[in-house]
């Protein structure tokens, strides 16, 4: 359903009547990108999904990218792990070779939160490698994924899942273990737009 949308680096810039779909989503930029730019947002059934990127003159090749999927209202079944599932579909219509560590939920103040990571060794649009990690919050009436995704060159991606070799094995580590700590500490839901932080996810 979303394949297109995925497989795209320059996504629709028609926002209007968006906003209010993320109000409940509180997210701010990576610090190392110090500030962000919406690339685009496009709605598509039940799913509402934005592209950020650094501001920064890229010539629209941005390596680093945040998304996020606000699935409102929720269908019926829905869950964190079915929302995760998915992204992992929708990046595997476009990947060749990908591989997935599986979403596990659990309780979080109140909230199921499931975390996943995609390994994606060749994208067919970009010609080279993504790797991702997402985060998915349940709220009583919607759910969100966030993800950070990352663009990696091919020929570093390493014989057995997730694993990276030559020069590229501690950026990427180091990567993930940011993106880990970003999606952790600064990415969150709350049960109406002005909850207080401690009524929030964590």
């Amino acid at each position: 359903m979303l394949k297109s949308l995925l497989a795209a680096t320059i996504f629709l810039h028609a926002l209007v009547g968006f906003a209010a779909e993320e109000d409940l989503l509180k997210i701010s930029p990576p610090k190392a990108w110090g500030s962000w730019m919406i690339q685009g947002s496009k709605r598509i059934g039940n799913i509402l999904l934005t592209s950020r990127a650094p501001v920064t003159d890229n010539n629209g090749q941005w390596k680093e990218t945040v998304v996020t999927f606000a699935f409102f209202p929720i269908a019926k079944g829905e869950s964190t792990i079915s929302s995760l599932i998915q992204v992992a579909k929708l990046e595997n219509s476009v990947c060749e070779g990908m591989n997935i560590v599986p979403p596990k939920a659990k309780k979080e103040n109140g909230f199921t939160v499931s975390y996943m990571q995609t390994f994606c060794p060749k994208h067919r649009g970009l010609g080279q490698g993504r790797v991702g990690f997402y985060k998915a919050i349940s709220t009583p009436d919607r759910i969100f994924v966030v993800g950070t995704i990352k663009v990696v060159q091919t020929e570093s991606f390493g014989p057995m899942p997730g694993m990276f070799v030559g020069d590229a094995v501690k950026p990427i580590r180091t990567w993930q273990a940011e993106s880990s700590e970003y999606l952790a500490s600064s990415v969150y839901a709350c049960p109406e737009v002005s909850s207080k932080r401690e009524t929030c996810s964590q």
